[in-house]
């Protein structure tokens, strides 16, 4: 009796189950590995914090540089700036200067070309300014002859990312390679993010610490999806079986 009307339940259902339990299974784990990547760069955050700045002064200590070992890293900068080549990635506030009005709060983040004394170029995210203070003569320029800063890789580009518009010298993505290009030198993929503000515009101290960890919540969320689905499963066929013997 049986055997002759399982067919009718038919090999949809299980099919269906396993294939929606292996992608819930496949997300979850997803999450477990950007939890374990996001615990390394948490704890390389908090090691580099503590490390003693980079004394660069030339190409050559440039040239070192390597983003495994310097993402993140404290580096102390001289050198001449070059606000003639100066660009503009468009960004919001991360951290809002006091009094910043709520119109202010998008506008650009100002990224100068430092160069140093054997000629060799670093661009320095100098912090943020409204749209409206944007052009350099609409702001007092305050240049410190010596800066501190941490080494960054931008990120890639995004699919939602606007075209940048190099004539205009504004940007969407922080790619350095490109602003150098535009401008006619040659600098690297990294970037250097100025960390004390100074008085008056930019306002520097823009660096993101405050990542958010929240994988091993999504993680659990994912596997607790895959245990209500097999559940659900089996009381389905469960009862499925049972009518069938009825």
């Amino acid at each position: 009796m049986i055997l002759a009307t399982r067919p009718k339940i038919g090999f949809v259902p299980p099919i269906m189950t396993g294939v929606m339990l292996i992608i819930l299974i496949l997300l979850g784990n997803w999450q477990m590995d950007r939890l374990s990547w996001k615990n390394d760069l948490l704890a390389t955050m908090v090691e580099r914090d503590l490390a003693p700045p980079l004394m660069i002064t030339s190409g050559k200590d440039l040239e070192a540089i390597s983003r495994f070992d310097h993402d993140f890293h404290p580096i102390r900068l001289e050198g001449k700036w070059r606000v003639d080549l100066e660009q503009y990635w468009f960004a919001t506030a991360n951290i809002i200067p006091p009094g910043l009005a709520h119109r202010d709060r998008v506008g650009f983040h100002v990224i100068t070309p430092l160069e140093l004394e054997d000629g060799a170029f670093i661009y320095v995210d100098r912090g943020f300014v409204p749209d409206r203070l944007r052009a350099v003569s609409a702001r007092p320029e305050n240049l410190p002859s010596q800066l501190d800063a941490i080494l960054r890789w931008p990120d890639a580009r995004g699919i939602f990312d606007a075209d940048n518009l190099p004539s205009d010298r504004i940007w969407y993505v922080r790619d350095t390679i490109a602003m150098a290009k535009a401008s006619g030198i040659k600098s690297y993929a990294f970037i250097a993010e100025q960390t004390v503000p100074q008085m008056g515009w930019p306002y520097a101290g823009q660096s993101r610490r405050d990542l958010p960890n929240r994988h091993l919540e999504y993680a659990l969320t994912w596997y607790g999806f895959a245990l209500i689905l097999v559940i659900i499963s089996l009381l389905w066929h469960i009862r499925a079986y049972r009518r069938l013997e009825d």
